[in-house]
């Protein structure tokens, strides 16, 4: 059977060793593309946001997403009851959206880069299979894996010729089967008095032509849910 040049790719192999050169590379300060779970695409990540904007053509100092390995790192610096706090993690977990939150005062240095206009740009949403390259540095900043403008890449390959080879790629493409519709996740903003906004459409509202509609859903599937013991971590 012939080879699909578009889908040949260079990238490190997801196994023990492969996990082991990506993470030297995100302790080294440089930026990397990792899988990230069906519906999301591939991302930028990095231990320093103006790496991850680097990789991506833009300003080091723009305002850069993090993902955290354990979501109670951050509550204590969040203007949301605790409701509001459990219905943020179900939508980063259990939806994969990605949400900005009201800051406080005083939040550590290490979420600057993630804030703007009070807001704290977060997810949680993470491959089990590349787990402890989140959980061994208690956070990364992320960027959807394309440059500013451009296509999300959603294989392996598509990264690699996105973002050139001084970018290392992990390659989870046998962990994303089968493909289906994949993309950048949706972003909700959730306000202090409860209220959820939708600030950018994503794959989850991808054929909801009704934002009002599809929040509402978010809202139904939120009360219909079971209730297990909270687990903070992503």
């Amino acid at each position: 059977m012939a080879i699909d040049r578009e889908e040949m790719t260079t990238a490190i192999t997801l196994d023990a060793a492969g996990l082991d050169r990506i993470g030297g590379s995100l302790d080294s300060g440089a930026a990397v593309v990792l899988p990230m779970p069906l519906p999301l695409p591939y991302v930028v990540a990095g231990r320093d946001a103006g790496a991850v904007n680097r990789a991506k053509g833009r300003p080091a100092d723009q305002p850069c997403g993090v993902a955290v390995a354990d979501f109670d790192r951050v509550t204590p610096f969040l203007r949301l009851d605790q409701e509001s706090l459990a219905f943020a993690h179900w939508l980063m977990t259990d939806q994969l959206i990605n949400l900005l939150l009201p800051v406080g005062d005083d939040p550590p240095d290490w979420m600057a880069p993630s804030i703007s206009a009070g807001r704290f740009a977060i997810m949680l949403g993470w491959l089990p299979a590349i787990r402890r390259l989140l959980d061994d540095r208690d956070h990364l900043y992320v960027s959807s894996a394309n440059l500013t403008g451009g296509s999300v890449a959603v294989t392996a390959a598509a990264a690699e010729q996105t973002l050139g080879a001084d970018t290392p790629v992990l390659d989870g493409d046998r962990l994303r089967q089968p493909r289906g519709e994949s993309g950048s996740a949706a972003i909700l903003s959730v306000e202090s008095d409860g209220a959820v906004q939708l600030v950018r459409s994503g794959i989850q509202t991808v054929g909801r032509d009704d934002h009002r509609i599809f929040l509402d859903e978010l809202r139904q599937a939120w009360s219909d849910r079971p209730h297990p013991p909270q687990n903070t971590r992503g």
